[in-house]
């Protein structure tokens, strides 16, 4: 995902729980390296999402998107099934494009899909698309 000819992992944790926001759920991003994936693990905070909102459980839905803007890596979308942005548990689901020095966290998608309906849990489920398929979207 960040181009560098390793194979990275996104796992997500639906029920993560740091002491903070009850149930907020968690995705995170291991980088892979020459050393395997355990070096990912030590870099682990800087590419991890926590929602921050009570049971807005991000993480049961993660997976790499392939190249959606065709910039030569590989994306990252994470559905967030109860995810209130307006609507109580409407959902959402984030787009990140990854780059060599990227973050993941709400505030830096690349793109957010909600569905502005209450109760509609969008993001429980994701569907993988080919990159010409999303220009479709």
């Amino acid at each position: 995902m960040n181009g560098d000819g390793y194979d990275d992992v996104i796992v997500g944790s639906a029920f993560y729980d740091n002491g903070g926001e009850n149930l907020e759920g968690a995705a995170f991003l291991l980088l892979g390296s020459a050393m395997g994936i355990a070096e990912g693990i030590r870099r682990l905070r800087r590419h991890d999402l926590k929602s921050n909102q009570e049971t807005a459980v991000p993480g049961p839905s993660v997976a790499g998107a392939g190249d959606v803007n065709a910039d030569g890596y590989d994306d990252v979308l994470i559905g967030s099934r109860r995810c209130s942005a307006g609507q109580t548990y409407e959902g959402a689901a984030f787009v990140f494009w990854t780059r060599p020095a990227f973050q993941i966290a709400p505030a830096t998608a690349d793109a957010q899909i909600e569905s502005n309906q209450a109760e509609a849990n969008l993001g429980f489920q994701r569907v993988g698309l080919r990159r010409r398929e999303w220009r479709r979207l």
